[in-house]
């Protein structure tokens, strides 16, 4: 995604540094792994944003597309990268 390389431009720096602490079932989430979902999320926000209705995805797709990036922010397996 262009968008990914400047996402510090978007993100609001305190949003960050709440996020230095999560974790999930007792293990803790990396911060690049916090930092892959904030901008998978940016990237379904901004599929959801064109112009034209046309070009938007729909609000099932973005759903489906949320509930795969919590999946894989949840899992203990942090070898593989969140995908769009």
């Amino acid at each position: 995604m262009a968008f990914a390389t400047n996402v510090d431009q978007v993100l609001d720096p305190g949003l960050m540094l709440t996020n230095c602490s999560l974790s999930y079932d007792a293990k803790s989430i990396t911060l690049e792994a916090q930092m892959d979902c904030s901008i998978a999320v940016l990237g379904v926000g901004l599929a959801c944003t064109d112009d034209s209705p046309d070009g938007c995805i729909s609000m099932r797709d973005a759903l489906c597309k949320l509930k795969s990036i919590r999946g894989n922010l949840f899992k203990a397996d942090r070898a593989r990268k969140i995908k769009l």
